[in-house]
């Protein structure tokens, strides 16, 4: 079965010959496989920021994989909890085989902001339901980058959830790009005037 196949049922043609008193038999059998894709997705954005300062940007979630994607969830500022939160099992029955899977299931859990810089200001959580195959999605999100940054690109996690085809749940670590560029300030020193002394009523002032 190709890997990229996507969820269906395939027909499967076995063709059975066989001999029988001097007579040659045959017939074809028809089965049908069951396959299930697996969802699998890619999170970017294509902005800018600057530190110390709120935006709303939008972020595309776009499913690359061959299976659709249930209940789709999308957690900004989030990292996944190395403790295992419980686990999922689904069982998958191919005429009269049956297979039981084992999942762990990892919990999403907000990273504190102090740490984040680049973080999210207001909604962090984003539920984007079913998500086809090529499906993309766009949210917008409000992120603020702290005053300490400097110009250069820098990584906000990011959390997805879903269920696949097959019934699992499934969780995924994604680090969306964010490039912060630098603020540019002007400021105004060592003012020579002309006259030295500006009284109001002055039409008319030289700067030296």
């Amino acid at each position: 079965m190709n890997e990229n196949a996507e969820t269906g049922n395939y027909r499967i043609d076995i063709n059975v010959s066989y001999d029988r008193d001097n007579y040659t038999y045959s017939f074809t059998k028809l089965f049908y496989l069951p396959v299930y894709g697996k969802a699998n997705f890619l999170i970017n954005g294509n902005f800018s920021l600057i530190p110390s300062k709120t935006k709303d940007v939008k972020i595309y979630v776009i499913n690359t994989g061959n299976g659709k994607g249930k209940d789709v969830c999308l957690y900004i500022g989030y990292q996944l909890n190395s403790i295992v939160a419980g686990s999922s099992s689904v069982t998958k029955s191919y005429y009269s085989v049956t297979k039981r899977d084992e999942i762990n299931i990892y919990h999403p859990t907000p990273i504190p902001l102090n740490n984040l810089i680049v973080s999210p200001v207001g909604d962090s959580k984003f539920y984007l339901g079913t998500m086809k195959v090529n499906e993309y999605k766009v949210i917008t999100a409000k992120l603020y980058v702290s005053p300490k940054a400097n110009q250069g690109v820098y990584n906000l996690p990011a959390v997805i959830k879903w269920i696949d085809d097959d019934g699992s749940e499934r969780a995924e670590l994604i680090n969306i790009p964010v490039y912060v560029k630098g603020d540019i300030l002007l400021g105004i020193a060592n003012v020579i005037t002309e006259p030295k002394e500006i009284k109001a009523g002055d039409s008319y002032v030289r700067l030296m």
